[in-house]
């Protein structure tokens, strides 16, 4: 017990008087612990007692956090406390939005209330003027309230929690609002342009059709209920909840740092087929504004729809490139989708209501005649179709052209020259062709034999028609 080991050479040329004494000496230092305070003092490192640092021991040293080392210092025993005495524990960095991002984001909320607070005052002050009647004040209060409720889901996206896992009713709260605000504003504008397109097309073809607004009042809530349900299957299945991930923790595993969102097993998936639910929506609204193109924007603001669903489109596409790259990061997130949210409305609300506002305070006065309406846009539209014939005429034409330079070289082709008669054929082996050229023109002529009483108006289109037949004859040739 307590046996220490002593190597001590000695030379061979010692005075043996003088060898004596010095193991004499070994033997009773070992025995009253001489040797112990002899080694304490010149080999064993010097530790201050526990709760107390410094090079004379005079300074404090957190006990259970700290341990002063040879040096005299207090090292703390982990990175979660700090200071001179390793007492100040250090805070878990939460990653929480700043507050200058939360003002932002409330900002941008207020600003499209007040501009569909705005645009709704002022149509109930001018809803008795021609305009706001023609284009249906029913329906552009269904799409201030859309715009509100999608600039809504901007609360919710701004709520936190500084716990760990656990459940925020915020967090399902904001795809509800986006989406159902999405789908009424823009369900609405899609049956109401399909309500003035159905009567414009029956009006031209003298047919009496009766389109309630109850009846579009029930499409505006059929495209909102599948917005609706995929929101509760969501919310039923698989419902956002808060997570905190720790992205640094100490040697003992205390978290240094961590980061908190919404999120759910297949997030992905649910926001993938509300996106293809929104995209096929725009584009049924996109077509429904083509054909809508001829009718008096004093009746159809198809080109204002248009062209906010082109702008729609462009930021959808790339918001979703950018959310993806910076999801990580949820304070870059947040900012960017209220950013997409607030320019999506208000560029909505700035087109649709702009126009309106513009038509009625600095627009022609003139009134607005149903009547006239429909005669412009049966008269575009027949203009279109003749054009779209025309080009597809020309289209097969230049095709024929093509197949008669690669005749086989048996064929006998004959081609009728500039004092020939016009309705010379073409031998091919056996089989006889008429000219493509001398056939169109023969069939315009009988067309107009047959409608003598055509205006000036078409006999433009028939010297256009013909001025193609001499181009399609030069090509032939």
């Amino acid at each position: 017990f307590n046996t220490q080991y002593i190597v001590w050479p000695l030379s061979e040329k010692m005075n043996p008087q003088h060898s004596r004494l010095l193991k004499k000496w070994m033997y009773k230092s070992v025995a009253n612990a001489t040797l112990d305070e002899l080694s304490y003092d010149y080999f064993e490192v010097k530790f201050c007692p526990l709760g107390l640092s410094g090079p004379n021991c005079d300074q404090d040293c957190d006990p259970i956090h700290g341990l002063s080392d040879r040096d005299g210092r207090c090292i703390c025993s982990s990175t979660k406390w700090t200071g001179a005495d390793c007492s100040v524990e250090v805070e878990e960095d939460l990653n929480t939005y700043p507050p200058w991002e939360i003002a932002m984001c409330y900002s941008f909320f207020g600003i499209n209330t007040l501009a569909v607070l705005v645009c709704a005052s002022w149509i109930y002050w001018q809803r008795n003027t021609q305009q706001v009647k023609v284009w249906q004040p029913f329906f552009l209060y269904l799409v201030l309230l859309g715009c509100l409720v999608s600039s809504s889901s901007i609360i919710p996206a701004v709520q936190q929690s500084s716990e760990g896992n656990g459940n925020v009713p915020a967090c399902m709260v904001f795809p509800w609002l986006f989406s159902v605000g999405f789908s009424i504003t823009f369900g609405s504008l899609f049956a109401k342009i399909r309500r003035v397109y159905i009567l414009f097309k029956a009006a031209v073809t003298m047919n009496r059709v009766t389109v309630t607004v109850k009846e579009t009042f029930l499409i505006v809530c059929a495209i909102t209920s599948v917005d609706i349900l995929i929101c509760m299957i969501w919310t039923i299945v698989d419902p956002l909840s808060w997570q905190r991930i720790v992205k640094r923790a100490d040697n003992f595993g205390a978290p240094l740092e961590s980061v908190g969102y919404c999120t759910c097993n297949y997030w992905k998936v649910w926001i993938a087929i509300i996106a293809v639910w929104h995209l096929v929506l725009m584009i049924f609204a996109s077509v429904l504004c083509y054909k809508t193109r001829n009718i008096d924007t004093r009746f159809s603001e198809s080109k204002y729809v248009a062209v906010a669903m082109i702008s729609n489109l462009q930021i959808f596409v790339i918001s979703i490139s950018v959310l993806v790259l910076v999801s990580d990061d949820p304070k870059t997130g947040l900012f960017l989708r209220a950013a997409v949210i607030w320019m999506n409305d208000l560029f909505v609300i700035c087109i649709i209501f702009g126009s309106l506002m513009h038509s009625v305070h600095f627009g022609p006065k003139k009134d607005v005649n149903i009547g006239d309406a429909v005669s412009e846009y049966a008269r575009l539209e027949k203009e279109s179709t003749t054009a779209l014939k025309e080009r597809k005429e020309k289209f097969v034409s230049r095709f024929s052209s093509i197949d008669s330079s690669a005749e086989p070289d048996g064929a006998s082709v004959k081609r009728h020259s500039s004092g020939g008669p016009a309705d010379e054929t073409t031998d091919v082996g056996s089989t006889k062709t008429t000219d493509v050229g001398s056939t169109r023109r023969l069939s315009a002529q009988i067309s107009l034999a047959s409608h003598p009483e055509k205006d000036e108006e078409d006999h433009v289109v028939c010297e256009t028609i013909d001025d193609l037949f001499v181009e399609d004859d030069q090509v032939l040739k």
